[in-house]
């Protein structure tokens, strides 16, 4: 009898340590369809300095970059969702059908995929852009040189942008419009099984416009 007693106890045992190292299999094995990849965030705060310290100052417009809830966990789902598909453009859209923003009127504005020019300016109203891009650990060896890149590649987008659609032939008492922006911004790492890394960067910018009148100089 006692050694029945004994031998149920150890079963028991090993049922145990089994469901253990299932459950711990699960956390680490991607059975979450991500094609195997583990995602991780290096943290949103690394991203935002770096835009926000690398923008020149010869842009006429500025940006002023935070971080987001809502971005940081619409990217780490995307790039979870597209699993071995290491394409930017498939994250973007991924993000865009998990956020709910698309490329319609909604009830802050619009959203537009990369051109604030694709939209005409209406007083108070908001128009955000989202992109995306990935940077291969094959190119970029660490996380600093993804960092710098990146800032370098959203700087050359800022220093593109109006301050204001106000031009020389106006007269007194013509309107413009006044723009002001506002950023989010987010980075993560995929990791494939082979150990090749690819960091994803996901940003948005607002516009916000405001009417204006020319006045006397």
């Amino acid at each position: 009898m006692k050694l029945k007693k004994i031998a149920s106890l150890a079963l028991a045992g090993v049922m145990a340590v089994s469901m253990l190292a299932g459950c711990s299999g699960n956390g680490s094995n991607g059975d979450n369809n991500n094609g195997g990849n583990t995602v991780v965030e290096p943290g949103t705060s690394s991203i935002v300095t770096a835009f926000n310290n690398g923008q020149d100052e010869d842009n006429k417009a500025k940006v002023d970059f935070t971080s987001s809830s809502m971005l940081d966990a619409a990217l780490q789902k995307a790039v979870e969702n597209a699993g071995d598909d290491t394409a930017a453009s498939t994250i973007r859209l991924l993000i865009y059908g998990l956020t709910g923003q698309g490329y319609t009127e909604t009830a802050t504005g619009y959203y537009v995929l990369n051109d604030f020019n694709t939209v005409a300016a209406v007083n108070g109203e908001k128009v955000t852009m989202i992109e995306v891009k990935s940077y291969p650990s094959s190119k970029y060896w660490s996380e600093t040189a993804v960092l710098e890149q990146a800032a370098r590649d959203v700087d050359d987008v800022i220093a593109d942008f109006k301050t204001d659609t106000k031009t020389s032939t106006m007269k007194e008492g013509d309107t413009y419009f006044a723009y002001t922006y506002t950023g989010n911004a987010s980075m993560v790492a995929a990791t494939q099984e082979s150990g090749a890394t690819t960091y994803y960067v996901a940003y948005t910018i607002t516009r916000t416009a405001a009417e204006q009148k020319v006045t006397k100089a």
